[in-house]
């Protein structure tokens, strides 16, 4: 089977981190695109879940309250003052 060039474009700080740890399993970036695109074609699906990181509803509610200023703590004119309140 004859092979092909294939060119992708990718941030330079992902190729090299991609580079490094595949260099530690014995992989290149290109053996592994080969891989992924051979198994893509034998099971008929991506062999991966892509995914959007979302952040949990207690981090939603805290990003949320930080925007409107809700629950934020309170400020100290001096060290003494804020662990008195550390404190009580």
């Amino acid at each position: 089977m004859s092979s092909v060039n294939v060119t992708i474009r990718m941030d330079q700080e992902v190729k090299h981190e991609a580079d490094e740890m595949l260099g530690e399993l014995g992989l290149s970036l290109s053996t592994l695109v080969s891989l992924t695109v051979k198994q893509m074609l034998r099971d008929g699906k991506l062999p991966f879940v892509p995914s959007i990181e979302k952040p949990n509803s207690e981090l939603e509610r805290a990003i949320e309250e930080s925007v409107q200023g809700k629950n934020m703590s309170r400020t100290f004119t001096s060290v003494d003052d804020a662990m008195e309140d550390l404190l009580a």
